[in-house]
Formats: C-alpha cells, structure tokens, sequence
C-alpha cells in the first residue's frame, strides 16, 4: 500500500472514529456518576457538601446478586455437526471446546470474565467483547474472549445492533516492545513510529492523561498520577474491525510535540463467516441505540437520594446531640470558648450569656424512616427485587405476609430469567465464534490429556485418534481436518444458574423413589435398548442433598462375577445317574380326592377343594 493509498485511508477510519465519538458523548457524560456508584463514591451535591460521606450500596448490591445467580457456573452446551454421520467429529468439538474454556484466560478464567460481562452491561446498558484468534508463546493455540472497556468501544452510529454494523472501532494502547513482536508481514511502520518516538523525546500516550474521556472514573480516582516512560513509550493505536479487513491505526495527536498519524495493520483476512470479531451483552436492549439501558442507569436517582437522605439524617442527628448556641460575645470570653467534656467557660452571666438554640423543627427527623422505606422500596420495586429475606412460610407479623413474600420472589425470578436469556445469547455467539475459528484456523494438531472413561466414550465412534497409555489415562490428537464441517452450537437453557439445591435434591428423590417402586420402568427402557443407571442416579441423589463425603459412601468395588457350573468328570456323572436310579421313589397311591371334598357339607366348598387337589395333582375331577 503506497502513501495515498494510506492517506485516504487513514482519512477514512479517522473520520468513522470522530463521528462516533461525537455520537457517545451524551452517554459518555452519565458514565462517570454510575462508575463512582459501582466503587461507592458520592456524587450527590447534598452529599458531597456533608462530613459524614455515607454511602449505602444497595443498587450495587442487587447487581451483584444478580451476576452472582445469573452467573453462577460454567455454561453447559453442545456442538452438533449438520451431517448425521459426523458423531465422532461432534465429540471432538465438545474436547476442544472444553480446551478452550479452559485456557482462554488471557485477563481472568472464562468464568470470571463472563461475571464481569454480565456485571458492567448492568452497568453502563451493554457490554462489548472481542472474540480473537489466539497463538500464545506458552503453548495454547485457540480462541479467546477479551472483554472491552467501554470508553475504549466506538460502534457505528448508522447501526443498532453489532450484527448489523459494517465496522466497529476499538481503542488500545501497547509498548513499542510489543509492537516489535509483531510480524512484519502484517504490521509496517513500526521503525517509523519509534524513530519518531526516540528523536522527539517523546513518553508516549501512556495513560492519557490529557484527554479525561479515555479514563474512567474509577481509574481517576483511585489512579489519579499519569506517567510517560521516555525509555519504553506506551502507543495509542485504534483498530476499525470490518467484516472483510481490520485497519490499526494511530491517530492524530492535538497538544502534542508530535502528530504521528501511522497505518500499523490492514488484515484483509476476512472473519470467520463474514462476521465482525464483537459481541455484545445488553442489559436491556434499546430498539433506536447500540447501547441499552441498564440497572444503574435506571435506579441512578433513587440511588442518590437514599446517599442524601442518610447524609442529611445524619447531619440532624449531630444538631440534635449538639445543638447551636446563642453566645452574647460582650459577656463571654472568646478565648476561653473551648469545646469538649469538663471545659471551663468565664462569662459574667451564666445560663443566659451561653444558651443552647431553642424550638429547632425536628420533622425532617421524624420522617426519615419513612422517606427513607419509600425510596428502598422505588429502588427495588424498579430493580425487581425486595431487601425482605425470610422463608416464605414466615410469620405475616414481621411485616411483609407470605403472599407479598412469594410474590415479589416471584419478581425477582422473572427479572433473573430476563437477564439470564440475555446472557445466554452472548454465550452462544461466544461459542458460535468459536466453533467457526477452530474449523477456519486450526493449523497445528491440539493434544488433550484425557480420563479412561472419556477415552472409552470417545474409542467407540472415533477410535482412530485414541492413543492409550498404559497408566490408564491417554490423549487425544486432534487436528484440522478431523473436525472439518458446519456445527451449530445449542446450549443447555439455565446451566449457567445457581442450583436451588433443595428443588433439586427433591426432583431426585422423587425419580428414584418412581424407579425403586416401580421396576417395570427399568424393563421398558431396556424394551426399547437403553437402561438407567441407578447407581449414577443415587450419586446425583447424594450431591443434590448437600453430602460432602459422597465419594466414601460410593466406593470402587469388584463386580460379581456369575456362579460357574462345576466342572464333573465322566466317570462322577455315571454314578450319580446310578444313585439318582436307585433312589426313586415308588409309585405312590392317588388319594381319592372326590372322598376326601365329599367329607365338606358345603356344595361350594365341596367343588373348590376337588379343584385345587385336583390341579396340585394332574387330574381332572369328575364333571
């Protein structure tokens, strides 16, 4: 690419990038007040004015317990191969998959960076996320997931939603050292910017300091100091990602010695399935906006006003504990005012030069217990939640009755399932990416160590990649083209939620108790070639009521082998056919069983007796 061409498209990306900075500028203002509620920082007027600085992080708290339930474990799905003769293929994926999760933890573990997705789209509405192709030094070789600050995201400002936008603009900022790393094959004018860098002296961007938009409040205020290292230069770069290239570029510098606009990067590898590499989870969704509406943002006022109020309470309470005085300066030495316990005051007048400020309004005071429960109550009735905790089999005297209980239980599972199915779809485009990224650029074989019984599992459908080892575990060797076909990805509806251990302890318990009492359920599951595990079942049972000790009350153990026919010599055979001649009995007397039902007055009873001997003993009795 020669100069012009760079210059025109360097005016291209700029401009997309000024536009949608102008475009955020209005969310961009509230961010600050809902990171400094997110870290418990006032930023109420009345508040910050008062001494006290109370901070009641309710609103925060409800986020928390929501990521916490949404999010409660890893997320639990299955790729499927459109082909029916792809079973093998399908294990396969799902080895990998697992790998995957298991190593894409370039910030944090898999886990924690999906809490943290969920938590900040609570917060600011919605959330971005790249999904990179990932070639560590360390060895792994996979996808990842990196989660975007939001002041570092720039979506187009013609689209609503990520599937539909051409380009999406990302911030970062890296060292010369790791722009050095780089390949450069793909990266140019790395010698360029660090000359430029080197002759002017220059620090580099480092923290930005001079552009307040770039940092978060949290990093304000808990980071305020800035720094720039003349001797290792941090980098501003942005990358337009389009769905047919990305461009890395850095931008024009304004109040510096230098303005080093340079093309670092033009990939025109496209993404996989012609898709851009973001994804986003949303708090709730906005029809006309790419950014949602989410928790903080909705509870920001009632969040402030329950901070002022207990501020201004508390201010009241002072005034009431030491109230203003009246202090005539002509009769009182003004040297000897002095506040605390045992002080000594020289006045000429005592009890009328000194006197305490008299008929002070104590309304705000009586009314701050139920100012204060209308305002939790607005916060949590918008947030779905309730701050009563008691089993819904509670006495109606504490306050709330079972039914209000139940009902608002109610509310905040319905608001967790919302939140829930919003989360499941970022994971399943998570996961989607994923899929279609191994199947693109998997170029070097993934070995996986695996456990006998998933070696077992695997052998049966797809034997030719199972290497065993005598130790009793094996690995797999997995490489391109034994995956190498269309998947889709379904995951399992609420894996990710917090178990009610006692709906599922009771679920089992009921299964096994339908199996233990009826065995014909065994039988027709076996009718039909399948069979149920009872002693998997009474595990899953032991687990769900809480056992910890499980694991010794299920114990490895040797199957009963069948009883063997003992093995009898010819010569044995023939004298036991001759003791069992020998012994046979004679031809036993046929009782007379008309005789005997005979001796019955009884018709009835006469004609049962003559049956029932009569089929003990072969015979059919006279009609």
């Amino acid at each position: 690419m020669n100069k012009q061409e760079q210059d025109t498209l360097l005016d291209d990306v700029q401009s997309h990038l000024e536009d949608s900075n102008s475009y955020l500028e209005t969310l961009r203002n509230d961010w600050d007040d809902l990171e400094a509620m997110l870290i418990v920082r006032l930023t109420d007027e009345l508040s910050a004015k008062s001494e006290n600085r109370i901070f009641d992080p309710r609103l925060s708290t409800i986020v928390y317990e929501r990521a916490s339930r949404v999010m409660a474990q890893n997320p639990k799905g299955k790729a499927y191969a459109n082909s029916k003769d792809d079973v093998g293929k399908n294990m396969l994926m799902n080895l990998l998959l697992k790998y995957f999760y298991k190593n894409a933890n370039e910030q944090d573990s898999m886990l924690v960076k999906l809490r943290m997705l969920d938590v900040y789209s609570l917060v600011y509405g919605s959330m971005f996320a790249l999904v990179p192709w990932r070639v560590d030094k360390n060895g792994y070789i996979g996808p990842e997931l990196n989660i975007l600050p939001i002041r570092d995201c720039f979506p187009q400002t013609t689209k609503r939603n990520t599937s539909d936008m051409d380009w999406f603009t990302v911030r970062n900022v890296v060292s010369i050292d790791w722009l050095n790393k780089q390949s450069p094959e793909v990266w140019q004018n790395i010698s360029a910017l660090e000359a430029d860098l080197k002759n002017n002296k220059d620090g580099g961007d480092g923290a930005n300091a001079t552009d307040q938009d770039k940092r978060s409040y949290v990093e304000r205020e808990l980071y305020p100091s800035t720094f720039g290292d003349v001797s290792y230069p941090q980098v501003e770069m942005y990358t337009e990602y389009r769905k047919d290239r990305w461009i890395t570029w850095t931008p024009k510098r304004i109040n510096s010695k230098t303005s080093r606009p340079y093309i670092l990067r033009v990939s025109d590898e496209p993404y996989v399935d012609y898709k851009l590499p973001i994804v986003a989870k949303h708090a709730f969704p906005l029809i006309d906006s790419p950014i949602g509406m989410g928790e903080f943002a909705r509870g920001k006022t009632l969040q402030m006003g329950i901070n002022s109020l207990w501020n201004l309470y508390m201010e009241g309470v002072k005034y009431s504990i030491f109230p203003p005085l009246h202090i005539n300066p002509d009769n009182v030495v003004p040297s000897s005012i002095k506040w605390g316990q045992g002080e000594f005051w020289f006045m000429n007048n005592p009890n009328q030069d000194v006197q305490t400020m008299q008929n002070l309004n104590p309304q705000g005071i009586n009314t701050f217990q139920s100012t204060f429960g209308a305002l939790v109550s607005a916060l949590e009735t918008q947030a779905g939640t309730t701050s009563v905790r008691e089993s819904a089999k509670s006495s109606s005297a504490l306050g709330k009755t079972p039914e209000a209980i139940r009902f608002i239980s109610d509310k905040e599972s319905a608001r967790d399932e919302w939140d829930r199915v919003m989360m499941e779809q970022t994971i399943e485009q998570i996961y989607s990416r994923w899929i279609s990224l191994t199947v693109s650029k998997l170029e070097k074989k993934v070995t996986m160590r695996l456990f006998k019984d998933e070696i077992e599992d695997i052998a049966q459908s797809y034997p030719d990649v199972v290497e065993l080892y005598e130790s009793g575990r094996g690995e797999v060797g997995i490489s391109k083209k034994e995956i190498d076909s269309d998947y889709d990805f379904v995951l399992e509806v609420g894996s990710t939620t917090k178990v009610d251990i006692e709906a599922e302890q009771n679920n089992q318990t009921a299964i096994l108790k339908a199996i233990l009492e009826n065995p014909s359920i065994i039988e027709a599951f076996r009718a039909k070639g399948k069979d149920i595990d009872i002693t998997e079942l009474f595990k899953d049972w032991l687990i769900a009521g809480g056992s910890k000790n499980w694991e010794k009350i299920i114990v490895e153990g040797q199957p009963e082998e069948p009883m063997q026919e003992p093995q009898i010599s010819e010569q044995d055979q023939a004298l036991m056919q001759q003791f069992q001649a020998e012994q046979a009995p004679m031809e036993q007397e046929v009782p007379d069983i008309e005789g005997i039902a005979g001796q019955f007055q009884d018709p009835d009873i006469q004609q049962a007796v003559l049956q029932t001997m009569s089929n003990r003993l072969g015979q059919i009795p006279a009609q």
